[in-house]
């Protein structure tokens, strides 16, 4: 290429020296015959002839760029545009919902908090059993809940950001008209199951070579203190190479079982009642039950008649309530007092007369399997298992007067009579 424009230079100094005219040769001819007139020294006379040699030498550029432009295109290695990503770690979480929980909710919510994170990743599926993640290695957290936050009508929901803070609590009780028996109480709802499972983990570089080499971030921690690790949670890789951490999610409600026994069953009608000192709700990352205390309601039509097979005797009345528990920090009966939990049960009798009776019960209230006399180490042993029932195990003796029924009235009391055996085995999650 250099040789060429050497030569046109060349050529165009020769055409310089030559004054012999061609006449009209520059209307004759096209650009490309002007250019091979010029190679061969010959010159457009007069001041047209020179306006005719600038397009020419403008025409002899443009030609020569192209052919440079043609022979680097020419000279390139073509190979596919490339985007390079930071490599991740495959996860997959596997959910336990049935040993624990005891069935498997219509869907579920996980967060997980990285360390250089400004908020959680939130994710909610209807596919409880499983999760594919991708993550960088580092150390997380972790929070799987049942179904989500909106789907939960009797709670709210404090600080869903923080996993250090995120806890649920019961809402109000908005259809309901308190009596003289109960004025300005306001009552929280029956919560509804929730499960909840937490885990701290890390993903090691190791991990994305492929290497198991690896615990649970926190099961690490218990290790190097020599404590017992979270045996709910296990690792494994599956067919896919895909890292596959199990875990297992608990209830944090539970139920709050109530046997009255009643002299004169006969000439009652109705009994409602309520309790207090019971926790509004639960911190989510530590099981911890809220500190905060809300009064309950026992409900008119729910109240039942126990048979013979109850252990406590036949012609109890009795209520299975739902409940988050009792507050934090006042799980073992050493730790309240009488007045912390009262009981009141508001009855109507069957001439329209009415009775209200008050119990101080917070030395009453017991938690089934929770060993009284053993100091339990709360931020291990408690905060990992967290598997007790709750039980009003009191048989409070009343009696009513005998009354004559109104004209319109029932006879007395016409309660359902259900089988009720111990009430079966409940969880519960502080």
């Amino acid at each position: 290429m250099l040789s060429l424009m050497a030569f046109v230079v060349c050529t165009q100094g020769m055409a310089a020296s030559v004054t012999a005219p061609v006449k009209n040769a520059y209307t004759e001819a096209s650009l490309a015959d002007e250019y091979f007139m010029v190679l061969f020294g010959v010159v457009v006379a007069g001041k047209e002839g020179e306006m005719r040699r600038m397009e020419i030498g403008k025409w002899i550029i443009n030609s020569l760029s192209i052919l440079v432009l043609v022979l680097l295109l020419a000279g390139c290695n073509r190979r596919e545009l490339e985007v390079m990503e930071p490599q991740k770690t495959q996860l997959r979480l596997d959910v336990d919902w049935v040993s624990k929980f005891g069935y498997k909710p219509n869907g579920m919510t996980v967060m997980i908090w990285g360390e250089e994170w400004t908020a959680p990743s939130v994710s909610s599926t209807n596919n409880v059993e499983s999760m594919k993640i991708e993550l960088d290695p580092g150390n997380y957290r972790m929070i799987v809940m049942s179904k989500s936050f909106d789907e939960y009508g009797s709670m709210r929901f404090r600080d869903t950001g923080s996993f250090e803070n995120i806890s649920a609590h019961g809402a109000d009780i908005t259809q309901y008209y308190n009596g003289p028996w109960d004025d300005g109480i306001t009552y929280m709802p029956d919560p509804e199951r929730i499960g909840v499972a937490v885990e701290n983990f890390t993903i090691t570089e190791e991990m994305l070579l492929g290497q198991v080499t690896f615990y649970p971030y926190q099961e690490w921690i218990d290790k190097q203190k020599g404590k017992q690790v979270n045996a709910d949670t296990r690792w494994s890789v599956d067919g896919d190479g895909n890292y596959v951490m199990s875990v297992v999610a608990r209830p944090q409600t539970t139920y709050l079982n109530v046997w009255v026994r009643i002299k004169g069953l006969q000439y009652m009608r109705s009994m409602i009642g309520n309790i207090s000192g019971m926790a509004d709700g639960f911190l989510m990352s530590q099981y911890w039950r809220s500190t905060e205390e809300r009064y309950m309601l026992f409900e008119r039509e729910k109240w039942g008649l126990t048979t013979e097979s109850n252990p406590h005797g036949p012609g109890l009345m009795y209520y299975s309530l739902p409940v988050f528990g009792l507050a934090h920090g006042k799980e073992y009966v050493r730790e309240r007092t009488e007045d912390n939990n009262v009981l009141t049960l508001y009855i109507t009798l069957i001439d329209g007369s009415s009775r209200t009776f008050t119990f101080k019960v917070g030395k009453e209230i017991v938690y089934r399997g929770l060993e009284e006399n053993v100091n339990a180490d709360l931020d291990a042993s408690l905060l990992l298992d967290l598997i007790m029932e709750l039980e009003l195990d009191l048989e409070l003796e009343l009696e009513l007067p005998p009354v004559k029924a109104e004209d319109d009235a029932s006879s007395g009391f016409d309660a359902h009579v259900d089988p009720w055996d111990d009430g079966g085995t409940i969880d519960v999650g502080f």
